[in-house]
C-alpha cells in the first residue's frame, strides 16, 4: 500500500502548488527587518492549506543569506496545558538568547524574573527555575519559597526587568526569528497564552516572530474572549499578515490522481479507473475534485482510499466508491443521511410517485446540512449516485437497473451495504467468484461443485447462496464463452432438482424461486445470443441428463412457446426455446424418463411429485390413465402414502389488509391441500380413505403421520 506522507515540503524543488514565490516574498520581508522589536509577521491559511510547507520554504531561503536572523522554532502544540506552554515559551526564549544575555550582567536573571512574573509566583516557579538553572538555580535555598523571593519580590519593577533584557539584546548584532507554526492547532486558551506572551515579555529588540494560523478561526477565538477588541487585538500584535495563495485546483487534481492511481492498478496491468466510463468521470469532476481545496484534503482522501479500497477492490464501482468516501470525509452529515435512507435511494423509480412535500422532506434530510453555495452540487452528486432521485427531483425515470447491478453501483440494493461495511455481505457473490465460474463454465465438475457448495450455505435472510449465485450468473451470462454454454447448462440441468430448496422459494406475494432463476439464466445464455437452430440443439443436448423435475419444467416452458394458455398468443418462432421438431423430441424424452422412474421406483422420491404427475398426464395423450394406474398401485403401499401426502400438501400465505392502516405487517403461512383437478392423476376418494385409515390405525409412525394429518385438515377445511 502506498505511504502517502502528510509531512510538509522543505525545498523549492518539491513545490507543486506555486508556494515558493510566496515564501521568497515572506523571506524578503523578514530580512528587511534590520532592527525588529518583537515584530510579528503572520501567514494566514485554513487548516491543511500548506502553511507549514511555506514556513519551511521561508527557512530555506533565509538559510541562503549570511546575515539572516537566527531561526528558533517553537513547537507550541507540544505543550498541552496553558501553564506548560508558558514555561515552554521561556525555555525556547532562553535557549536561543542565553549566549547573548550572558554578556550583560544580570540580563539572564532579569529574563528569569520575568518568567517568574508570568508564573504568578505560584506552582510554575520551580519549573521556571529549572529552565534557567546555572547561577540562578544555585541561589535557591529552601526550594520554591526562596525562589519566589528571588524572582518576584525584588526591588526591580517589571518594566525595569524588561528594560535590562532589552538593553542586552539591543547591544548585540544578532537577530532572532521565533517561528510559531499552526497556532490554530492549540486550544483557544493556549492560543491566547502564546499571543499574550508575544505581546508582553516577547516584545524584545532584535527579535521577530513568524506565526501561522487560520485567520478566521483565530479571530473568532480572540473575539469570544475579548469582544470589545475583536480583530483589533490581533492587529496590535501582527504588523504584517499575508494570506496564503490558494493552490491551483488543477494541481490538486493532478496530485490526487498521482497518489491514488497505484491503488487502482489491476493485476493485469490495467486500472479500475480506466475505460470509457462517463459516470466515473462525471463523479470525479462534480463529487471529488471540488472537495479538494487544500493539499491536506488530497492526502486525507488518498490515505483513506489506501486503506478502504483494498477491502472492496473489484466488488464496487470505483467512481461511486471514491465519491462516497469523499462524502464520508468532507460531508459526514450527508454520508450518514445516505446510509440511513437506503429504502428511498436504491433501485429504479418504478411507480415511486412522491408528492412535492415528500420530495422536499427527502432533500432536507439528505442535504439540509450542506451550505447553500454547495447544495445544488451535492444534490447533483446524489442524483448521479442514485438515479432514483432523478425521478424525485427532476422527473426522470428509469425502468431497469440491471446494468447498475452488473456494474456493482451504489444504487443497487444488492451492493449498497458493501460500500458502508467495506466487505461483501454474505449474500453478495464476489466478482472473482463469478469470473472464475464463467471462466470454468466448460468444466461440469467445477460448476456442480460450486452450486452444491452454494446450496449448503445459508446467508442472511434465510436463503441459500445458490439463489444469489444464479442471479449473479444471469447478470454476467455474457462472460460465459459460446463454446462453454452447452457444458455449463448440462451441468446445471443435472443438479437442477437439488437447487429446488424450500429456503429459496418466494414467500407471500413473491414468485421467484430457483426454478425461475434457472429459467432466467437459461434464456440469458441462449435466447439472447443464439439463433433458434443452435439454441434448440444446445437445450436438447443439455436435457439428456437433466434432473426429472427440471426436465418437466423445461418441457412445459418450451411447449408453452408454441401452445400458450388460453387467451395468450404463441411466441414468434425466433423467440421460442426450441424448434417444433425438437419440442417433440423433448416431450418424448420427458415421457420416457417418467415411465422409467415409475418403473424403478425413483419417481416417488422426485421433488415436486404432484406437479410431475400433472405434466405426465398432460403429455401422455391417454387423458391421465397411465398416471392414475401408477398412483392406484402406490396407494396400496402404506409407506408410500405419506410421500404422496407430502406431495399434495402445499403452502399458502395470507396477509390481512386491516382497517385504518392497521393491516398485517407480515404474511401468515398456512397449509393448503393441492387437490383441485387431482382426479386426473389420482382417485381422490381412495386417497382420502387411505389417509384416514393410516392416521386412525397408527400404521405409520413419526413425522409421516403428522404430514397426513395436516393434509387431511387442510383438505377438510371450509373453502373460502
Amino acid at each position: 500500500m502506498p505511504d502517502f506522507d502528510d509531512a510538509p515540503i522543505a525545498k523549492p524543488e518539491q513545490d507543486r502548488f506555486g508556494f515558493d514565490p510566496f515564501a521568497r516574498a515572506i523571506a524578503r520581508c523578514i530580512l528587511a527587518l534590520k532592527h525588529p522589536v518583537g515584530s510579528v509577521v503572520a501567514i494566514h491559511g485554513p487548516w491543511g492549506s500548506g502553511k507549514s510547507s511555506v514556513i519551511n520554504l521561508v527557512r530555506h531561503h533565509l538559510a541562503q543569506v549570511d546575515d539572516a536572523p537566527v531561526v528558533v522554532p517553537i513547537q507550541a502544540w507540544w505543550y498541552r496545558t496553558e501553564d506548560a506552554l508558558a514555561v515552554g515559551f521561556f525555555r525556547e526564549l532562553y535557549a536561543a538568547l542565553r549566549d547573548e544575555l550572558d554578556k550583560t550582567s544580570g540580563a539572564k536573571d532579569a529574563l528569569a524574573a520575568l518568567g517568574g512574573v508570568v508564573a504568578g509566583g505560584g506552582k510554575l516557579l520551580g519549573a521556571v527555575a529549572g529552565v534557567f538553572g546555572g547561577s540562578l538555580a544555585e541561589t535557591v535555598v529552601g526550594g520554591a519559597a526562596e525562589l519566589v523571593g528571588n524572582l518576584v519580590t525584588g526591588d526591580e519593577t517589571t518594566d525595569a526587568l524588561q528594560h535590562k533584557v532589552a538593553e542586552a539584546l539591543r547591544a548585540q548584532p544578532k537577530r532572532f526569528l521565533f517561528i510559531v507554526d499552526d497556532l490554530d492547532r492549540l486550544t483557544p486558551d493556549e492560543a491566547l497564552v502564546v499571543l499574550r506572551l508575544i505581546k508582553s515579555v516577547g516584545r524584545l529588540p532584535n527579535v521577530a516572530y513568524l506565526l501561522s494560523y487560520d485567520r478566521e478561526v483565530t479571530e473568532k477565538v480572540v473575539a469570544d474572549r475579548y469582544p470589545s477588541e475583536g480583530a483589533h487585538y490581533l492587529e496590535k500584535i501582527v504588523q504584517a499578515g499575508f494570506d496564503l495563495p490558494e493552490p491551483d485546483p488543477v494541481h490538486l487534481q493532478t496530485l490526487f490522481l498521482e497518489q491514488v492511481e497505484p491503488l487502482f492498478l489491476k493485476e493485469d496491468g490495467g486500472s479500475w479507473l480506466d475505460g470509457d466510463d462517463t459516470h466515473l468521470v462525471n463523479l470525479f469532476f462534480e463529487a471529488i475534485y471540488p472537495e479538494l481545496g487544500t493539499p491536506r484534503d488530497v492526502v486525507r482522501l488518498a490515505n483513506s482510499l489506501a486503506i478502504t479500497w483494498g477491502a472492496v477492490k473489484g466488488e464496487v464501482h470505483p467512481g461511486d466508491f471514491v465519491a462516497l468516501e469523499a462524502l464520508r470525509l468532507f460531508r459526514p452529515a450527508v454520508y450518514r443521511a445516505v446510509r440511513a435512507s437506503e429504502h428511498r435511494l436504491v433501485g429504479t423509480s418504478g411507480d415511486d410517485h412522491q408528492t412535492l412535500e415528500q420530495a422536499k422532506e427527502l432533500e432536507e434530510r439528505l442535504i439540509g446540512s450542506v451550505p447553500s453555495q454547495d447544495r445544488q452540487r451535492i444534490k447533483n452528486v446524489l442524483m448521479r449516485l442514485f438515479p432514483r432521485l432523478q425521478a424525485t427531483w427532476s422527473n426522470t425515470r428509469y425502468s431497469s437497473g440491471e446494468s447498475w447491478v452488473r456494474a456493482r453501483r451504489l444504487c443497487s440494493s444488492e451492493h449498497f451495504d458493501t460500500y458502508f461495511v467495506f466487505s461483501l455481505p454474505d449474500h453478495t457473490i464476489g466478482r472473482e467468484e463469478i469470473a472464475a465460474l464463467a471462466r470454468r463454465a466448460g468444466e461440469p465438475d467445477y460448476v456442480q461443485r460450486s452450486f452444491r457448495e452454494a446450496i449448503a450455505t445459508t446467508v442472511t435472510g434465510g436463503q441459500t447462496r445458490a439463489s444469489h449465485l444464479l442471479e449473479a450468473m444471469t447478470l454476467y451470462a455474457d462472460d460465459v464463452a459460446d463454446k462453454d454454454v452447452e457444458p455449463f447448462l448440462t451441468a446445471l440441468f443435472e443438479v437442477a432438482d437439488e437447487l429446488r430448496v424450500p429456503q429459496d422459494e418466494a414467500k407471500a406475494f413473491g414468485i421467484a424461486d430457483n426454478r425461475f432463476r434457472l429459467h432466467w439464466l437459461l434464456r440469458k445464455l441462449t435466447l439472447e445470443r443464439m439463433l433458434l437452430a443452435e439454441r434448440s440443439r444446445v437445450i436438447l443436448k443439455a436435457s439428456e441428463r437433466a434432473a426429472l423435475s427440471w426436465l418437466a419444467d423445461l418441457t412445459i416452458s418450451a411447449h408453452g412457446d408454441y401452445f400458450p394458455r388460453k387467451g395468450e398468443d404463441p411466441e414468434s418462432e425466433e423467440r421460442c426455446l426450441t424448434t417444433r421438431e425438437d419440442l417433440d423430441r423433448l416431450v418424448a424424452l420427458f415421457l420416457a424418463r417418467m415411465e422409467a422412474a415409475a418403473a424403478d421406483g425413483s419417481l416417488l422420491a422426485t421433488p415436486k411429485l404432484a406437479g410431475l404427475l400433472f405434466r405426465w398426464a398432460d403429455f401422455d395423450g391417454d387423458d391421465g390413465a397411465g398416471v392414475r394406474a401408477w398412483t392406484a398401485s402406490i396407494l396400496e403401499d402404506d409407506a408410500a402414502v405419506p410421500v404422496l401426502a407430502e406431495a399434495f400438501l402445499g403452502t399458502s400465505w395470507t396477509q390481512g389488509m386491516g382497517f385504518g392502516g392497521l393491516g398485517d405487517l407480515v404474511a401468515r403461512r398456512s397449509d393448503r391441500a393441492q387437490i383441485d383437478g387431482a382426479e386426473r392423476i389420482i382417485d381422490p376418494v381412495q386417497f382420502q380413505a387411505r389417509l384416514e385409515k393410516l392416521t386412525a390405525t397408527g400404521a405409520v409412525d413419526g413425522p409421516e403421520t403428522e404430514v397426513m394429518r395436516r393434509l387431511l385438515k387442510a383438505w377438510n377445511a371450509p373453502r373460502r
